[in-house]
C-alpha cells in the first residue's frame, strides 16, 4: 500500500470521520454561517426600514410644515403666495365674478399649479404627489366655495377659498408622497428633491402666484367673453381683451432663409383688464407655460406686385392647455397663401403652428417684450 493510500485509511481520518466532524456543529457559543447570514440580513434590514421611516417623516415635514419645518414647508409657501395675492389683485376697481366663474377658473389652474410645482421639483415621486394634491385641490373647491350673498366674489374672497382649497388637499399630497417612497432609493430620491424645493421658498411662492393670476385671468375671460375657463372666448383673436394674453408684431417672410423667415423683434405684450404689478409676472414665464388663452398676431411679408398693398394680417389662439385654435377669418387670404409657403409648412394651419412651436419654448423677456400693457 502506497503512503497516500495508508494516510487515508487511517482510523478516524477517512471521509465519513470527516463528514462527522463537521456534522457535529459548532462548539457552545459560536453561529453558523447560515445564523450569521440570517442576523446580517435582519439587521440590514433593520436599518433600511429606519432609513425609510426617518426620510418619509422628513419629507413629509418638508411638504406640510413641522419637525424643523414649522411655518417654513412647501405648502406654507403655497399659502403665503396665495395670500400675497389678494393684495395684488384687489386694485384698481377689481372686478366681481360670480362663484361658478371662479370655480371653474380655479380648477383650470389648480392642476397646473401643481404641474408647475412639480416641474420645479424635477423629481418622479415628489411630483407625483403634488400633482396629485392639485388634483384633490380641484375636486374639493365645490365643498369650500361660496359667493357673497349678491353672487359675487372679490379677490379677497377669491383667494382664501383657493388657499383653502389647496390646503384642504394637502393631505392627499403627502398620502401620495408616503406611498411611493417605498423603497430607500425612490426616498433618498424623493427626500432630497423635497429638500431642495422647500429651500427655494421665492420659486415656490412666483410659482404659486402665476398660477393664482392665471384662474383670475381665466375668470375674467368666462365674465366677458362667456364659454368656459378652458377655451378661447368669442372675442376676435385680433383683439386684446379682458381675460387673455395677447402678443402681438411677428413677422412672417416666407422668402428668407429657413430658420430666418419668422421674426420676433419688437414684439408687445397686454393683459387688459389685470393690475400693473401682476401683469409682470408672464414676462419672466415660458410662453406654453402661461395657463390662460393666448392669442397672437402678425403680418407676412405681401408679395410683390400692385401698388397698394392688400391686407397681410394673421391672428390665432392657443387655448390653456396649450392647444392651438385656428379661425379662418382670422387670416387674410394673402397671409394664408404665404404661411403655406413656410419651410415645413404644407397649408397656413402649418404656417402658424411653425410660429406658436418656435415662440413657445421663450419667454416674453427674452423675445424683448419689457413691459405687458394694459
Amino acid at each position: 500500500m502506497t503512503r497516500e493510500h495508508h494516510h487515508h485509511a487511517e482510523p478516524g481520518k477517512g471521509a465519513h470521520a470527516t463528514a462527522a466532524s463537521h456534522d457535529a456543529g459548532p462548539g457552545p457559543g459560536k453561529r453558523t454561517l447560515a445564523e450569521d447570514a440570517n442576523g446580517d440580513a435582519t439587521a440590514s434590514a433593520a436599518r433600511h426600514e429606519s432609513e425609510l421611516h426617518r426620510l418619509r417623516k422628513e419629507a413629509h415635514a418638508a411638504y406640510l410644515g413641522g419637525e424643523g419645518f414649522e411655518k417654513r414647508g412647501v405648502l406654507d409657501h403655497q399659502l403665503d403666495a396665495i395670500n400675497d395675492m389678494k393684495d395684488y389683485l384687489n386694485k384698481d376697481d377689481p372686478p366681481s365674478f360670480g362663484a361658478k366663474v371662479l370655480q371653474a377658473a380655479i380648477q383650470v389652474s389648480v392642476a397646473a399649479a401643481a404641474g408647475a410645482l412639480a416641474v420645479a421639483a424635477g423629481e418622479v415621486v415628489v411630483a407625483a404627489a403634488l400633482v396629485a394634491g392639485g388634483g384633490a385641490a380641484a375636486a374639493a373647491l365645490p365643498g369650500v366655495f361660496a359667493s357673497g350673498p349678491d353672487g359675487s366674489v372679490d379677490p379677497i374672497k377669491f383667494c382664501s377659498d383657493y388657499g383653502t382649497a389647496v390646503r384642504v388637499s394637502s393631505g392627499k399630497a403627502a398620502h401620495k408622497l408616503h406611498t411611493d417612497m417605498n423603497t430607500v432609493a425612490k426616498a433618498r430620491s424623493a427626500h432630497a428633491r423635497m429638500l431642495a424645493l422647500v429651500a427655494a421658498p421665492d420659486a415656490i411662492k412666483q410659482v404659486q402666484k402665476n398660477l393664482v393670476l392665471d384662474a383670475w385671468v381665466n375668470a375674467l375671460k368666462v365674465k366677458h367673453q362667456g364659454g368656459k375657463a378652458s377655451d378661447m372666448g368669442k372675442a376676435n383673436f385680433g383683439d386684446s381683451t379682458k381675460g387673455r394674453l395677447h402678443i402681438q408684431g411677428i413677422r412672417v417672410d416666407p422668402g428668407a432663409k429657413p430658420g430666418t423667415q419668422i421674426g420676433f423683434q419688437g414684439l408687445e405684450a397686454k393683459l387688459t383688464g389685470v393690475p400693473q404689478a401682476p401683469r409682470q409676472f408672464d414676462l419672466n414665464r415660458k410662453i406654453e407655460d402661461i395657463g390662460v388663452s393666448r392669442t397672437i398676431e402678425g403680418n407676412v411679408l405681401a408679395p410683390p406686385g400692385g401698388r397698394s398693398v392688400p391686407p397681410t394680417q394673421f391672428a390665432f389662439g392657443i387655448r390653456p392647455d396649450k392647444t392651438p385654435d385656428y379661425r379662418g377669418g382670422e387670416v387674410s387670404v394673402i397671409a394664408e397663401g404665404q404661411l403655406a409657403k413656410l419651410d415645413g409648412a404644407s397649408s397656413w394651419q402649418d404656417g402658424l403652428g411653425l410660429i406658436w412651436h418656435k415662440m413657445r419654448g421663450f419667454t416674453l423677456a427674452s423675445l424683448g417684450v419689457r413691459n405687458i400693457s394694459n
